[in-house]
């Protein structure tokens, strides 16, 4: 099979909303301007492609600030943002955005070089007429700042339906997804009744901000007869931890710890995914584009690019077979090609098939699997998150084994013994894990002229039994080397393509998660299981994070984060 690594652009979002003024009846002038901003929107815009909202235009600008002000978003809470906005609608009146580079979804299937936009909104219950709808935004460089909102609306009447749904990110947004639910009052009679339409502010790391919106009609009236089978993945019988582990590399024999693998494909991202689900009705003997479709995508919760299969939708379909009511799918290998995600890390998954059936006459019924929570019971079947495991040191990068001796990084066996932490005692290797890294790494070389090289996540322990990642670290930190506390003296990045291992040492505390170091090149840094932890604690870290922002948007992030602690 041959699928895909990382999303091409921006991914996208939905929503809508009112402000209120001086009443007209029972409907104020804000109320009712607001939707007829919403009604040309629409108009303008196709049902699941992302639109660039031009803020020359009044009402594009108006239905940004009304988003904003869904969202908490005020001048004196995010003055950078509110200054974006004014930039933003000043630049456009000159140079409109170019709607080309956010409308490049295939009319046809799911080409992976045009995947900027995840709309999935679908029909509850016959019986309550409960809709819902999430929204998926994905930028692979990550961004600055990050602003989402959803709602569903009265596709006639543009009247708010359920509850407005909002999430703002800061230093990470590679990766942020939302759902919002309402129901409809009487019995459907077509698929369009109900619209989700939504936001979202992007200011990438590099690049222009953009403002765009996205809108949607449900997909379909009927519900699978019950929620998807899922076969593959699961967690193997005894875990007792809330992910799914695959392993892209481990060494032979190793890989109790792992639900998948190893794969032996460096730090490609592969794992199985099988299942079925049954609808009420027939489905057709074989499916095509014209009677199915099929969306499968994985991202980073935290701080990676999102992935997607990287074959169209009838490529996938080759994967699904039929019988009676029931489709069922067989991913023997999904495989998404090189990572875009940091190894042991949150990432979700989301799986959709939308198939006719013999009562749904041309409109398709979906269903999915997902690793994100309060999914609905009739057409969801919800899963474990996942991780990926793989390794961080350079090969031939120097380890310091337990009797005094030299062992390179990728010849170093599991039972072999190392030298560990400051107080130098042997610990065994339970585990080698080799990958593959393509990005920058960091050259690190101590007082005494240790260098080493690591990724930019590659836990380092330092001064007062604390612990930074690579990327933290600067010249005059403390950190160990095997004589005793040193000080960096350099600093250099450079770009890397190649094999990067890491080790898994036994003896992990639980409680300060620095007992499993060992030194490369002379120098104390921590196993796998360090840097698992140490990532996902700096990424959600306040000092870190305001670190990776520039000065501009400091406030804006600090009174975010005074409101939303309180």
């Amino acid at each position: 099979m041959n699928f895909r690594t990382c999303f091409a652009s921006f991914l996208i979002l939905l929503n809508v909303a009112a402000y209120s003024s001086e009443a007209i009846g029972d409907e104020s002038v804000a109320e009712r301007q607001n939707k007829s901003d919403l009604a040309q929107l629409v108009q303008e815009s196709k049902p699941g492609v992302p639109y660039a909202l031009d803020l020359s235009k009044a009402h594009h600008y108006r239905y940004v600030q009304n988003q904003l002000a869904k969202a908490g978003h005020t001048p004196a809470s995010s003055p950078q943002l509110f200054q974006t906005l004014e930039t933003l609608q000043t630049q456009h009146a000159s140079s409109p955005p170019d709607q080309q580079a956010y409308s490049l979804l295939s009319e046809t299937g799911m080409s992976p070089e045009s995947i900027n936009a995840i709309i999935e909104l679908g029909r509850e219950s016959t019986q309550n007429y409960n809709y819902t709808a999430t929204l998926i935004s994905s930028v692979p460089e990550g961004t600055i700042a990050t602003a989402l909102t959803l709602q569903l609306f009265d596709n006639t009447t543009k009247t708010a339906i359920g509850t407005h749904t909002t999430t703002t990110q800061y230093g990470a947004g590679q990766d942020a997804a939302l759902g919002a639910a309402g129901s409809w009052q009487s019995v459907p009679t077509t698929t369009d009744e109900v619209l989700a339409t939504g936001t979202v502010f992007i200011q990438p790391k590099t690049g222009s901000p953009v403002f765009l919106n996205v809108q949607n009609t449900a997909l379909a009236i009927e519900v699978p007869q019950s929620p998807p089978v899922v076969s593959a993945p699961v967690q193997k019988p005894g875990r007792q931890v809330p992910y799914i582990l695959t392993c892209l590399q481990r060494s032979p024999g190793n890989t109790a710890d792992c639900d998948y693998g190893p794969y032996g494909g460096g730090s490609v991202v592969q794992f199985p995914m099988q299942g079925s689900v049954t609808y009420a009705s027939a489905v057709p003997t074989t499916l095509n584009l014209s009677n199915a479709s099929v969306n499968f995508i994985i991202w980073d919760d935290a701080s990676g690019g999102g992935c997607t299969l990287g074959e169209t939708s009838a490529d996938m379909l080759s994967y699904f077979t039929t019988n009676g009511n029931t489709v069922s799918w067989n991913f023997a290998n999904a495989n998404f090609g090189q990572a875009c995600f940091n190894a042991l890390t949150r990432v979700d998954m989301s799986f959709m098939i939308a198939v006719q059936t013999a009562t749904s006459g041309f409109d398709k019924v979906s269903a999915y699997v997902t690793t994100q929570g309060g999914s609905t019971p009739f057409d969801t079947t919800e899963i474990d998150y996942l991780e990926f495991a793989w390794g961080c040191l350079t090969p031939g990068t120097k380890v310091r084994m337990a009797d005094g001796s030299l062992k390179r990084v990728e010849d170093i066996e599991v039972g072999d013994m190392v030298l560990s932490n400051q107080n130098k005692k042997p610990k065994k290797v339970t585990s080698t894990i080799p990958g593959y890294e393509e990005g920058v790494i960091y050259v690190v070389t101590d007082a005494k002229g240790n260098s080493v090289e690591m990724t930019a996540e590659h836990p380092v322990l330092s001064g007062k039994n604390s612990v930074l990642l690579a990327r933290q670290l600067k010249v005059g930190t403390e950190i160990y080397n095997a004589e005793g506390q040193t000080k960096i003296v350099s600093i250099k990045n450079k770009n890397y393509s190649g094999k990067v291992w890491n080790l898994v040492l036994e003896g992990e505390d639980k409680n300060d998660h620095t007992s499993t170091g060992f030194y490369a090149e002379n120098i104390l840094v921590g196993d796998n299981s360090m840097q698992e932890y140490w990532g996902k604690y700096y990424r959600k870290d306040h000092d870190d994070i305001l670190q990776r922002l520039p000065k501009e948007w400091h406030a804006d992030y600090k009174n975010w984060k005074k409101e939303t602690s309180n």
